[in-house]
């Protein structure tokens, strides 16, 4: 048997050390999104009034989620999104700027189903568009969150 006080610090260790991982997986998460804004800012076409892939704005109104979105996954294609315009990606393209940003493709298709579901983008089947980038016509077709949930 174990005494009790060995039991209470190893219990105080396994705490320290979930919490030590959680900030490495931000700090992780971090640094992904920094060499992300390095690349953006180092591209011919930067343009310093875009917003960032750090601070990604989510929609505001009716099809904004009900929580903020933290995945990077899905912040980098939303960012990404915004900067294609009514052109959209294709899947394809949205999992290359996950990949480039250091994730995984099983987050990529993780994080469409996320901005799928919160609404923050439209896919049409071919192409993914940002909600403020997709044609009229797609748009229009959209529902609001709201009308989704019957409310």
């Amino acid at each position: 048997m174990i005494p009790e006080g060995r039991i209470r610090r190893l219990e105080d260790l396994k705490r320290s050390v979930a919490f030590l991982e959680e900030k490495r997986r931000h700090l992780d998460d971090d640094i992904v999104r920094l060499k992300v804004e390095i690349e953006l800012v180092l591209r011919d076409d930067y343009r310093p009034s875009a917003p960032s892939v750090a601070t990604a704005a989510i929609p505001e109104g009716p099809a904004a989620p009900a929580r903020p979105l933290r995945s990077l996954a899905a912040r980098l294609m939303l960012a990404a999104l915004e900067e294609a315009g009514p052109a959209g990606l294709s899947g394809g393209e949205l999992n290359k700027v996950v990949t480039d940003g250091g994730l995984t493709k099983d987050a990529a298709e993780k994080a469409k189903a996320r901005v799928k579901a919160n609404r923050l983008a439209i896919h049409n089947g071919k192409r993914w568009f940002s909600l403020a980038g997709a044609p009229p016509q797609l748009r229009a077709q959209t529902p609001t969150n709201a009308e989704s949930s019957g409310s």
